[in-house]
């Protein structure tokens, strides 16, 4: 479950780089892993041209325009009920992320700062490393087509393997070969053949790429002097993604002991509809298809309507859990303070020529009311589900 982001506008866009780390439900290339790399192609072989300049001449014009939906009009009783969220229950174990996932976020965070990783030959596979390998799946006893890869590179804690496969590189090193056995998810969107079925991979580890050590002088340099040592970076990096952790396991928790009623489809298909407007909005800019700028986004071609199918799910479950949000509020009396509203509303209002521009790009008080009403019910629950 994708957690929301503040309002519907914002959320388009954090889930927009959500999405763009995998395929929405599948795409072309190997039936391994559980989010498909962007860089898989489907269809015809030939790439899109580069984008062009934007400019008046644009032949291609955006052909959606956003909403003026109000979520606070949404009827929320009708789809959810949120009587046994306070019955929640969160143990540690499900709150404390696996540290081979907490590494990996580090080093992508050392990754993003410029710094290099290298070559690790005296430890084994930890999470955060750029394993490179060779593997064959068999199920059956038969060799697993589009199962197979020979130099294949994988960032360990990335997900883009079905459960199971990097926990079991973690330790392992160069040279080393290893069995995994493991079963494909039940269901299984990639391949729903595969939905459940036990599977064999013979991995062959050939290179580890990551970080054996970070100077202090390449870590005050990357953070412009807000640590002075690696240790120092470590530790508060690790601290807060440690309780970002915590608070979204307790989300996740809570929106269990929701029910669902029915699908919300004014916020199903607005959801959908902002992205289209996102993506028109960039086709119009570049002079390039919508279909052309989706191949650059995801990796694969796609028309819209296959898009449109794609995103389905995760626009009802945006959908879902804005009406979580607005029942919670309704239920436990929680309001948007009238001048914190205005405050808010003008801050905005700052980043726009004019109060009807911002109210066009989607910004609307209705909107920026929700967004503030997600960070008192998010405090909410972080303050009523004790971690046990």
């Amino acid at each position: 479950m994708i957690k929301i982001s503040n309002g519907k506008r914002t959320a388009a866009l954090f889930l927009a780089a959500v999405l763009a780390g995998g395929c929405v439900t599948g795409c072309a290339g190997s039936s391994v892993s559980d989010t498909q790399s962007t860089t898989a192609s489907g269809g015809s072989s030939s790439n899109p041209s580069s984008p062009a300049s934007s400019g008046n001449d644009s032949t291609y014009v955006n052909p959606y325009t956003l909403s003026s939906l109000n979520v606070f009009e949404i009827d929320f009783d009708k789809y959810v009920d949120v009587s046994k969220w306070k019955d929640t229950v969160v143990t540690a174990e499900d709150a404390t992320e696996p540290e081979y996932q907490t590494q990996y976020a580090l080093a992508y965070a050392l990754q993003t700062a410029g710094i290099s990783a290298a070559e690790i030959t005296d430890r084994g596979i930890q999470g955060g490393d750029t394993v490179t390998m060779d593997f064959v799946g068999y199920v059956d006893g038969e060799e697993l087509e589009n199962g197979s890869g020979t130099d294949q590179t994988l960032a360990i804690g990335s997900g883009r393997f079905i459960s199971g496969f990097e926990e079991g590189l973690l330790g392992a090193k160069t040279g080393d070969e290893l069995t995994l056995e493991l079963t494909f998810p039940d269901p299984y969107p990639n391949n729903t053949e595969l939905s459940g079925k036990p599977v064999t991979f013979e991995v062959t580890v050939k290179k580890i790429e990551g970080y054996a050590e970070v100077s202090d002088e390449d870590i005050s340099e990357a953070t412009d002097g807000e640590f002075e040592t690696y240790e120092a970076f470590a530790e508060d990096f690790t601290t807060s993604r440690a309780k970002d952790y915590q608070e979204m396991v307790i989300w996740q928790k809570v929106m269990e002991n929701v029910e669902e009623k029915a699908v919300c489809e004014e916020l199903r298909d607005d959801f959908i509809n902002t992205y289209l407007y996102t993506y028109g909005a960039m086709s119009e800019a570049y002079n390039m298809s919508i279909e052309t700028i989706l191949f650059y986004s995801y990796g694969y071609q796609m028309t819209v309507d296959e898009f449109k199918e794609a995103l389905e799910p995760t626009a009802e479950d945006y959908a879902l859990q804005t009406c979580t949000v607005l029942a919670i509020a309704d239920m436990d009396g929680i309001e948007v303070d009238e001048q914190e509203l205005e405050d808010a509303y003008q801050e905005q209002l700052k980043n726009f020529d004019s109060e009807e521009e911002m109210i066009e790009s989607g910004n609307s008080r209705e909107e920026i009311q929700f967004s503030l009403l997600l960070d008192l019910v998010e405090q909410h629950l972080y303050d009523t589900i004790q971690v046990q």
